[in-house]
């Protein structure tokens, strides 16, 4: 049996959307790494003038500067990404090749695109505006509904609870209806965090896999 992805709005309480998965799931994880050397260049380089001195005249180094500025050269934490992989969506027809493909495309894609709303051009992701929902907040707070947003569930693998649909690659049927609507359609869905990966994702992906109404309460 296959694993299954929901998706649903972030911003808006509306039924979830759930598709099977047709591609095994594969997550980006990164973080990015320097060195003290980086934060404090000029201890580094006190280290590197004391190091040439201290070979010039002797030949060798002292045990103690060396292992100094050994330190200065270790990996040090700078950040962490946001998660990041890709989904591909199937379209079927079942009843009504507009409520079965083409409007269901179309509202993910718009989660990528400039749409308009009242006389506005509404972004992707999130805005300026929509960044003053971030203060005062800690941890996964809501956000303004200026926002273009998903909270994104691959039960017992991961669940962002805020998401970004960074790239849309729609690929439709060149078989279409009798009122010219494609038969099927493939929705690649490139989707990133809005927050850092953490344990906490990983963990309600394994809490999601056993009670999914608790993420997403309208689908049961």
């Amino acid at each position: 049996m296959a694993n299954r992805i929901f998706l649903q709005d972030y911003n808006r309480e509306e039924d979830p959307m759930d598709f099977p998965l047709m591609e095994d799931p594969v997550i980006e994880i990164s973080s990015r790494f320097g060195s003290f050397n980086e934060t404090f260049p000029k201890a580094g380089e006190f280290l590197d003038t004391a190091t040439i001195l201290s070979t010039s005249t002797s030949g060798g180094v002292g045990a103690g500067l060396l292992q100094t500025r050994n330190l200065f050269d270790i990996p040090r934490w700078q950040k962490t990404e946001p998660p990041k992989f890709v989904a591909r969506l199937i379209f079927e027809l079942k009843t009504s090749p507009t409520i079965d493909i083409v409007l269901p495309m179309s509202n993910l894609i718009n989660y990528t695109i400039l749409t308009l709303e009242d006389g506005k051009y509404k972004v992707p992701g999130i805005s300026l505006a929509s960044m003053k929902a971030f203060q005062n907040q800690t941890g996964n707070s809501p956000l303004s509904e200026n926002s273009k947003l998903l909270s994104i569930g691959i039960p017992g693998v991961i669940y962002l609870p805020v998401a970004i649909v960074e790239r849309a690659v729609p690929t439709y049927s060149k078989e279409i209806t009798d009122n010219g609507y494609p038969l099927w359609g493939q929705l690649d869905l490139s989707i990133t965090g809005v927050f850092p990966a953490n344990s906490d994702m990983f963990e309600d992906a394994r809490a999601l896999s056993l009670n999914r109404s608790t993420f997403f309460p309208e689908a049961f």
